[in-house]
């Protein structure tokens, strides 16, 4: 308050000015206080939880992103011609997503020491393969503990296992875009001894023999959408690994002629005795099964259903509350 008793906006106490700055973006915070005085500019510096989207390449040079970097916590980088950003100005980020990544991106992911404090990662497609090796180093990277602190992982790129994979205790959650098979699952099972929540999004392997194998008991959630001819046989050399399972989303690409119900049922039972759900998604030819028989095999196939589409018939569960 000043001498008239007038009460100026700088004199509101800092608890207000930080309710005020929450309706802002970090352009406006910028161009509307940066330089009003040292107190507000303070005030400015001690925001956290700061998130931001890049669209554009020019964004990347806004100077009211250079003045915010050191707070920002959560980033998204949408464009895929934002290639001259340089990651290292963000030292608390803890929540990164490239859409579209380039080489230099990803390089450095792995030479930053401050990225390595990422909580959350999704990485997009790697375009660029001038270095075809690049990639291989950023999954060596992340499945060898080189993100200690990361939770949640999204993956186009398919992970190539080597025998220099070590493993990465703190990732609890994994979705893989790219083409899977038999021997990248037991790889990330491995890699991964504390994962709850795996999402596959192109299973391809047609093997129904698996490696050797040891048993992942965090695991309970698993999703899965099949990309070859399925069996129920690839099935069950999915769910042999994973005996604590709880949760189970089965989607099949293309449609199959027809599908054993009674045999999935004898394998849910015995692979995974904990589950308490199973959602699908599937075409089929022909029309082999009675839902009410079906019902009755697995206290989790209640929720089938079965509807003529375009000559084929759809299996599915109510999907509202997905994995």
């Amino acid at each position: 308050m000043n001498d008239n008793g007038i009460t100026r906006f700088e004199d509101l106490p800092n608890e207000i000015f930080r309710n005020i700055f929450d309706y802002l973006t970090i352009r406006e915070l910028y161009r509307t206080f940066v330089g009003l005085n040292i107190r507000v500019d303070t005030v400015l510096r001690s925001i956290d939880h700061v998130s931001l989207t890049l669209w554009s390449s020019e964004s990347a040079n806004d100077p009211a992103i250079m003045f915010f970097a050191s707070q920002l916590n959560r980033l998204m980088v949408v464009n895929d011609g934002i290639e001259t950003i340089d990651l290292t100005h963000f030292s608390n980020v803890r929540s990164l997503k490239l859409k579209y990544p380039s080489n230099k991106q990803i390089s450095q992911l792995l030479q930053s020491e401050q990225l390595s404090y990422l909580e959350f990662l999704s990485l997009g497609f790697v375009r660029d393969l001038s270095e075809s090796s690049i990639t291989d180093k950023l999954h060596r990277h992340l499945f060898s503990n080189g993100f200690p602190f990361l939770y949640t992982c999204t993956l186009v790129n398919t992970p190539n296992p080597t025998p220099n994979w070590s493993i990465s205790p703190n990732l609890r959650s994994l979705t893989l875009l790219g083409p899977v098979t038999l021997s990248i699952y037991n790889a990330l099972l491995d890699s991964c001894p504390n994962l709850i929540r795996l999402i596959l999004h192109a299973f391809i392997d047609k093997s129904i023999v698996p490696p050797a194998f040891s048993s992942h008991h965090f695991l309970r959630n698993l999703s899965i959408q099949i990309t070859k001819r399925s069996t129920n046989k690839m099935i069950d050399s999915l769910l042999m690994q994973v005996p604590k399972l709880q949760r189970l989303h089965l989607k099949m690409l293309p449609p199959v002629s027809s599908i054993d119900f009674s045999q999935l049922a004898s394998i849910l039972f015995e692979r995974t005795p904990r589950l308490c759900r199973f959602d699908c998604d599937m075409m089929i030819y022909k029309y082999t099964i009675d839902t009410d028989v079906v019902h009755h095999l697995h206290p989790c196939f209640m929720r089938i259903q079965c509807n003529s589409e375009y000559g084929r018939f759809h299996i599915f569960t109510d999907n509202n509350d997905k994995l």
